[in-house]
């Protein structure tokens, strides 16, 4: 169901390259665009990104507790359940659910992301948990 959750090519491109090098300067120069074309693109990323998550949101009925549309993810929670879910370039939105300190969801995928991302220097299972953590105490 998740994996249809995507914007389109260009804009996750931007996004990708803005989250790289983090100036919208730096990204106009390597494209050979205008500062504010990059600008609208990354704002309109965020807009999509903000309405997949909304749609998530309203699919599941879970509350929303955190998110962030610079880093791609979202933290929601449903009767003791924490789910995370995470906008993965050329995957589109993909989740984890916690509960009882148990991990379910597409473990191999999200920690691929989160270490070729640079959100964790660990791999598989313990790179994820280093993240969910990181969110949780909002040092991410």
């Amino acid at each position: 169901m998740l994996a249809g959750l995507r914007v389109s090519d260009r804009l996750e491109r931007l996004w990708v390259l803005y989250r790289e090098v983090g100036v919208a300067a730096e990204v106009a120069r390597k494209l050979g665009v205008s500062r504010q074309a990059v600008s609208k693109g990354l704002s309109e990323f965020r807009k999509k990104l903000a309405s997949i998550f909304y749609s998530l949101q309203e699919v599941y009925g879970c509350r929303v507790d955190r998110f962030d549309l610079v880093k791609g993810f979202m933290v929601c929670s449903l009767d003791g359940l924490r789910m995370y879910f995470f906008y993965i370039p050329g995957s589109g939105i993909r989740g984890i659910i916690s509960c009882r300190g148990k991990l379910y969801g597409d473990i191999d995928t999200i920690a691929a992301h989160l270490a070729d991302s640079g959100l964790t220097s660990h791999a598989g299972i313990r790179g994820v948990r280093d993240v969910l953590e990181k969110i949780e105490n909002g040092k991410l």
